[in-house]
């Protein structure tokens, strides 16, 4: 998997941030709470967490990135899995939304065909992110 762009806005402290990734390895480095945590939690949000959650799941997972005194948060990547193309956007909390764009450019929006859909073509799970 290659992420080519991630976009934050807003998603915890960062609002309007748009990350560029080059071909290679890329690194974030910068000084203390300038969003570098908030990139990767969001690229784990987007893979891996629903929009439609429980009140008790949402408050657990989720309610720590909603930006003080918003009520939504929002972001979006493009990937690429074995030269396809595929496009992820999600909004949690107030009017939540998502919706994954497949490399034909057919759009998904339902949270269970999605989550299908990604746990078909990911080449790894949420453990696996969170742990290696």
């Amino acid at each position: 998997m290659k992420i080519n762009r991630i976009k934050l806005n807003p998603f915890a402290g960062v609002t309007d941030k748009e990350v560029l990734f080059q071909d290679g390895m890329n690194v974030i480095v910068g000084e203390n709470e300038k969003g570098k945590s908030t990139i990767l939690n969001a690229i784990l949000k987007l893979l891996f967490v629903r929009t439609d959650l429980t009140t008790g799941k949402f408050k657990k997972q989720f309610e720590r990135f909603i930006p003080i005194g918003g009520d939504f948060a929002y972001a979006e990547i493009d990937f690429a899995i074995d030269g396809k193309i595929y496009t992820l956007k999600k909004k949690w909390g107030a009017n939540k939304f998502s919706e994954l764009t497949l490399n034909d450019n057919t759009k998904i929006g339902d949270e269970d065909t999605i989550e299908n859909k990604l746990n078909q073509i990911l080449p790894f799970n949420e453990a696996t992110f969170t742990k290696v």
